[in-house]
């Protein structure tokens, strides 16, 4: 039976409690019998529905569906399979195969199918050559940039566009000289940013509007020239409307430069910035561009917003904000995705959606077609892992796609051609789900699940010592992490939760007590039949156990909240009670949210073992100990 070849990567969470120990069982996905997505895209061919853009659904087993194309229910692509992932621009639709191939269809202009040629070729993939082993692709409107497995770029399209000097286009992937230890790239067509792994920024390309944070509003790279403003930049976005430019460092500091039209730069005015300017924001762990609108997430989960007042800011008003504003009614968020038009949708960390903004064709999930001022929670959506969107400009309607962590597909909005893929041109202000994707089956895989007498996802436990009694129930314990999807400095699926926390003190001292965490470095397990000759257990370098928590203090006792590493070796504590609060019972209050979590501290966003572990996932462990101690504030 054929497994997938690199499935989601599986956490096995071993939270060891002073003496006792619960166990959240370490599972893999079983062959699929039925399909279940793995991401969404669009799709684009420039065929006679060249004007609508088509979803697209890469499956677990990596086979490819799309709607539209004149079918109302989605169709598998027959010639591609073990894909990783579907990138697109306006004219053309490229597949990243898990081997590292790319495969490209679509318009032959400029030589952007990397073929050599400038033929168009529609509906029909074929293999780009001349490049392997590519780890991650970034297509734009004019220029197609990959990078491979040992960091080098390589790029072909539009001259002045592709980072190579000269006036001619670049027909086959050739790979751009004097760039090395190439991170990551970002692209919209007239200029690109490159990061490297020594903090360095590279950028290049054409820009009328400052775009290129020279200092000047007109300028010209042909090749990669190093950008002295920014230094350390884990993510940099590039907008469309009205030429805005922003940058997000790994500290979580937020930049901005370009075009400052209705105050969108974040800068509290309208005048344009030619140089990367520090906007008044701190802790960002990450940052979305809408049309008018930008939108950051903290590492606490706080969203903040600004830019052209209309109803996808969020705030409840259509007044223009020139400064970072926290939209209030959201918390514990996870990621904002502002559509290409007004609609904007909110997932948190516990996976559910909230949505705000345009409604014409009923795309907020709602069952209404009003447009709201102020968040909103789509109650059907739930366990929600992602959401994709397409547009079409020409009637002002929008289709939304969200993919929930176990594979299913729901779908709402502009259906006029058939591209939500429901089986009919009906608009749905609702989620509806497809049925031809389906939760995918999980079973125990290597290493052997628990028994069932060792596995408690509701774990409590309690530890006396020297008369003092702590009770901690803990909930939510969660083996599965993707960390494909976890950004450097950000959070990846809770591990687990800590529901309650009672510590009762009969010493009758009154001089407080103290509950200290720490936890053991996330390690690889070892497989049945040990590891391959030269191979051993890798450390986990994705990121460390963090503590969070958006309690600052109560009534009863302190909390600290936002703890750091918990695998410092020193052990941390995270709530205590100052001395005389007395004998009996202090509670966590019920509103506790202590979450234990893995943080993302390195630029690495995806660790696999396919030497150890070819056809199922890398299955980690960790150990979390409480202590609990008499004073010691």
């Amino acid at each position: 039976m054929k497994k997938n070849k690199i499935p989601s990567i599986m956490l096995a969470a071993t939270v060891a409690l002073s003496s006792v120990v619960a166990v959240a069982p370490v599972k893999a996905k079983a062959e699929e019998s039925i399909v279940s997505a793995k991401s969404l895209g669009i799709f684009n061919s420039m065929d006679q529905y060249s004007n609508v853009s088509t979803h697209t659904f890469v499956t677990k087993n990596g086979d490819v569906y799309i709607t539209n194309f004149g079918e109302l229910t989605p169709t598998k692509v027959a010639d591609l399979s073990d894909v990783k992932q579907i990138f697109y621009n306006e004219q053309n639709t490229y597949a990243l195969l898990n081997n590292g191939d790319i495969y490209s269809m679509g318009s032959g202009t400029n030589g952007k199918l990397g073929d050599g040629t400038t033929n168009t070729r529609l509906n029909s993939f074929k293999k780009v050559d001349g490049i392997s082993n590519v780890e991650s692709l970034v297509v734009s409107s004019t220029s197609i940039f990959a990078i491979t497995v040992n960091k080098e770029l390589y790029s072909w399209g539009m001259s002045g566009r592709t980072g190579h000097d000269g006036s001619s286009d670049i027909h086959v992937p050739t790979k751009i000289p004097g760039l090395s230890g190439v991170e990551k790239v970002f692209s919209n067509g007239e200029v690109t940013f490159v990061t490297l792994d020594n903090g360095e920024v590279y950028a290049w390309g054409i820009s009328s509007v400052g775009a290129l944070a020279s200092g000047v509003q007109v300028s010209t790279f042909k090749t990669p020239t190093k950008i002295n403003g920014l230094n350390n930049i884990k993510s940099i976005f590039l907008g469309n409307n009205p030429k805005s430019y922003f940058a997000v460092s790994k500290s979580g500091d937020v930049y901005s430069w370009g075009m400052s039209d209705k105050g969108v730069l974040g800068l509290g005015n309208v005048t344009s910035a030619f140089t990367p300017t520090k906007v008044n924001i701190s802790n960002a762990k990450s940052l979305t561009v809408g049309p008018w609108n930008v939108y950051v997430v903290t590492n606490s989960g706080d969203a903040y917003t600004w830019g052209f007042g209309q109803h996808s800011l969020g705030l409840g008003h259509y007044n223009t904000v020139k400064t970072p504003t926290k939209i209030d009614s959201l918390s514990d968020i996870r990621a904002i995705i502002p559509t290409g038009r007004s609609a904007v949708f909110a997932i948190t960390n516990t996976n559910d959606v909230y949505s705000w903004g345009g409604n014409e064709s009923g795309q907020l999930g709602h069952g209404d077609k009003e447009p709201l001022l102020l968040p909103k929670k789509i109650s059907e959506l739930k366990d929600i892992d992602s959401i994709n969107y397409s547009s079409n400009n020409s009637n002002g309607g929008e289709s939304i796609m969200a993919l929930s962590s176990s594979g299913e597909v729901f779908a709402m909005g502009l259906n006029n051609f058939g591209q939500l893929g429901l089986g009919n041109k009906l608009n749905y202000s609702t989620p509806q789900k497809l049925s031809l994707f389906t939760a995918t089956e999980i079973e125990p895989e290597v290493p052997e699940a628990p028994s069932e007498s060792e596995v408690n996802k509701d774990a409590g436990f309690t530890i006396t010592n020297s008369g003092l009694h702590l009770e901690v129930d803990m909930q939510n314990l969660k083996p599965l992490i993707n960390p494909e999807n976890i950004a450097s400095g950000s959070f990846a699926e809770n591990i687990a939760d800590i529901r309650s926390l009672i510590v009762k003190d009969f010493t009758g001292t009154n001089q407080g007590w103290s509950v200290y965490m720490s936890a053991k470095q996330i390690e690889e397990i070892a497989p049945k039949d040990g590891f391959k000759g030269g191979t051993v257990a890798i450390k986990f370098p994705i990121g460390v156990l963090s503590l969070e928590s958006s309690l600052i203090s109560s009534p009863i006792f302190n909390v600290n909240a936002n703890l750091t590493s918990l695998d410092s070796g020193t052990p941390q504590k995270f709530a205590w009670a100052a001395p005389g609060a007395g004998s009996g019972e202090n509670s966590l209050p019920s509103d506790g949210d202590f979450k234990i979590k893995v943080k993302n501290l390195s630029s690495v966003s995806k660790i696999v073992d396919p030497i150890n572990y070819p056809d199922v996932a890398t299955p980690y462990e960790t150990t979390v100990n409480f202590t609990l101690v008499q004073g010691e504030l």
